[in-house]
């Protein structure tokens, strides 16, 4: 999956998010997590259903590209570019 881009290349690509992600656990590669207890917190969530992926309708999809657009004009970089 693509961490660096999900606002973009997941959210609005696929038009689906992942909700219940822990607040204590940076969201990232679980790869690059190197601490047991948040690892073992995310397969948990994912075992149980707290963690989940879910369909956004299009209203929800229209609504977050709006957001994307309002964080971008002001000034927030959203992403990374990837090399060519």
């Amino acid at each position: 999956m693509n961490y660096a881009n999900y606002e973009d290349a997941i959210v609005q690509g696929r038009k689906v998010r992942i909700i219940g992600w822990p607040t204590s656990v940076t969201f990232a590669s679980p790869s690059t997590i190197g601490n047991l207890k948040d690892m073992c917190t995310l397969h948990d969530g994912l075992l149980t259903g707290s963690i989940r992926w879910v369909r956004m309708s299009s209203a929800d999809v229209k609504a977050h590209a709006e957001d994307l657009q309002e964080r971008q004009d002001e000034g927030e970089i959203i992403g990374k570019k990837r090399k060519r």
